[in-house]
This record gives C-alpha cells, sequence and structure tokens, in this order.
C-alpha cells in the first residue's frame, strides 16, 4: 500500500492569510488534527496543526516572538 492509496482527497486546507482563529474552527469543525496552508500562486506552503497553535499559543502568552515548529 503506498501514501497515494490511503490519503484524503479533497482536503480541507486554509489560506496562508486565514487567522489563527478561523483555522481552528476548522480544524474543530471538521474533527481534524492539521491543515495543509495554501497560497494561491505557490500552492501547499505549510501545515498547520494543534500542536504549532499549542505551540504558538504558548509563546504569545509567555512573551516570545516566534513559536517555533514544535511543541
Amino acid at each position: 500500500m503506498n501514501a497515494g492509496e490511503v490519503m484524503s482527497r479533497n482536503p480541507i486546507a486554509v489560506p496562508a492569510e486565514a487567522g489563527l482563529a478561523e483555522a481552528l474552527q476548522l480544524m474543530f469543525d471538521h474533527h481534524i488534527s492539521g491543515l495543509p496552508v495554501v497560497d494561491g500562486k505557490a500552492g501547499l506552503v505549510g501545515i498547520l496543526t494543534e500542536a504549532i497553535c499549542c505551540a504558538a499559543a504558548r509563546s504569545v502568552r509567555q512573551g516570545s516572538a516566534h513559536a517555533g515548529s514544535t511543541c
């Protein structure tokens, strides 16, 4: 079995310009833990996960300028 056989087709994605609250609401509404982040010109530009959102929230709470990519 390969990735193409089990991947999600037509995944729910979020534009790179979307607010974090909007992205989290999409995850909540669709019972998913991550979203592809897309740009109209470049296509896929990244992945946003619950763990990354938690790290960002923790950084804001602690006054850090950058959340990093891990939780």
